[in-house]
This record gives structure tokens, sequence and C-alpha cells, in this order.
């Protein structure tokens, strides 16, 4: 009975009375070499930026049968790995250059896609390409459940946040599980802290730009003057007009009136006055508006 070969590993079973001699070198070669290999063995492969089939052979070394596949290479796009569709385990790591995702599959069923720069272990169950491992670690008392799947983690509510909880969150969108409230209530508010009921809302202004003036007033004072002091005037003019006038019985000429100017210079007006001030204020206008910042109400709790 000639030889058979395992569908897995592909590893040489010798028939009943075959290699009658020569049966351990078959059996070293199993032992040894091939088994060996699918256990701890590391294969390189080098990406060309087109996808890339392992090799695949009966009996004999292969990159197939190999445990641990180190993928170099560059690549512009994500590119596929295809191996045996058979029952396998690998470590794969994507150590390829652009930045790219590489998927392992096989020629049909799922794949499994491996990041750039991370380690994954895969197995193939003989249909399909699945992950092979995901932890699961649970914090002691606070309920939350963190999945690690290759190079992702993933925080999950477990107990402490009931469905409809609100918090606000720093960040560009919302986490896994939550849903962003893009109502008015939620847009371009103060949070105003109060130890009544929270979640109200209230002002028209913008919390932002403080452009409304609240009502004021003004007081002022000029402060005292000495007892003996006058106001002066800084000099002004006075002038008045002439006539001309003729007499022609005796041939003489005239005037009338006279002109003339004040000099300039200071004239003392009214009364020297006693020490005093000026003081007054103005009143709050017609037209002010207090600034009143659109918020919302936030209560503070702690866990019981």
């Amino acid at each position: 009975m000639p030889s058979t070969y395992s569908p897995s590993l592909r590893i040489e079973l010798i028939g009943a009375g075959e290699q009658s001699g020569t049966w351990g070198t078959t059996t070293n070669t199993n032992l040894g070499t091939l088994l060996e290999q699918s256990i701890a063995g590391v294969q390189a492969i080098t990406m060309s930026d087109v996808n890339y089939t392992l090799s695949n052979f009966n009996g004999v070394s292969d990159e197939a049968r190999k445990a641990v596949l180190v993928v170099s290479g560059t690549n512009a796009a994500a590119r596929d790995i295809i191996a045996p569709l058979v029952a396998k385990n690998y470590i794969i790591k994507n150590n390829t250059t652009g930045g790219f995702a590489i998927n392992i599959r096989a020629a049909t069923g799922a794949s499994v896609s491996i990041p750039n720069g991370v380690t994954s272990a895969v197995y193939c169950d003989g249909t399909n390409f699945n992950l092979a491992l995901t932890q699961t670690l649970i914090a002691a008392g606070v309920g939350i459940s963190i999945s690690t799947v290759g190079a992702t983690s993933t925080i999950t509510n477990t107990s402490n946040f009931v469905s409809g909880t609100r918090m606000p969150f720093a960040q560009a969108a919302a986490p896994t599980g939550w849903t962003q409230d893009a109502s008015d209530n939620a847009n371009n508010r103060m949070l105003r802290v109060v130890n009544t009921a929270g979640n109200g809302v209230g002002g028209t202004a913008s919390p932002i730009l403080n452009d409304t003036v609240p009502s004021h007033t003004h007081g002022f004072s000029t402060g005292g003057q000495s007892d003996s002091h006058v106001h002066y005037d800084s000099g002004h003019q006075h002038s008045s007009g002439f006539a001309q006038y003729y007499s022609g019985d005796i041939g003489y000429y005239g005037y009338t009136g006279y002109g003339g100017n004040t000099g300039t210079g200071y004239a003392a007006i009214g009364y020297t006055s006693n020490d005093h001030s000026h003081s007054g204020s103005t009143d709050n206008g017609s037209s002010h508006t207090n600034w009143v910042p659109r918020y919302i109400d936030m209560i503070i709790c702690a866990k019981s």
C-alpha cells in the first residue's frame, strides 16, 4: 500500500509493508523536520505589492506548514496571504512598509485582517480564518470588561452605566455604546452646578462672547477748589462804527463817532467763591442688557 499524507500538515504516512529498510529516514523527516517546523518554524515572507500564495507540498518543507510568518516588503494597498484551506494555527507579523494591513485567507471562506505593525494569532478551521486570541480582563468591583483582540482593546460597560446615563466626553465623537446628544440643550452652553434638579437649561447670550452691557452707573467728583479763585475771560473785542459828513457851504469834511478795539487780555468775571467741589452720577440708561449666558444645570454625585 503506497504512502498517504495527513490533511493539515501533509506528513507522510507510510503504507503497511512499505519502505522496508528506509522507513527511518521518512520518520526522521516527519518528526525532526516537518512536525518541528509546524510547531516552532519561522518563515520570512517578502511581499511585492501583490497577493502572496504560500508554498504547499506533501512530505517536504514548505511555507504553509511553518508556525510563524514574518511578512515584510512594500505594499501600496492591503494585500492577501493565501494559505491552504485546512485546519492550521499561525502567528503572523505584519512588518510591511506602506502602512497597509495584510489579510490571511484561503481560496474560499472568511479572512482575518492584520493591521500594519501588528502581530496576531489566527487559525483556520478548515472553512474560514479566525482570530485565535481574545483576552477578557475584568477589573474587580467596577464592572468594566476589557477585550483585547490583536492590537485592539475595547472597554465595555458591563454594569455601572445604565441605559440613558448622560456624561460629558472630551473627544471628537461618542465612544462605542454611547450616543451623542445633538439637541440645542447640549450645544454652546456653560455648565452650571446646582444642588437642585439637574439638566435644566436657560440663558440666551453666548457663553464665550461677553458682548452685552449690564445695568450700571458712573460717579464722579471734581475735587476741591481754593476759596479765593476767580474765573477769567480769555479776552474779547468791542468795535464801533463811524459816519462821514460834508458841509458844502463851508467846505468842510468831518466824522462823527469813534471806533476802536479793546485790548486783549483777561477780565475777571463774577465773584470769588469759597472752597467747593462738584460731584454727580449717571443713570443706568434705558437700553441696558444684562449678560445671561446659555447654560445647562449639572449636579455632582458620589457613587453609593
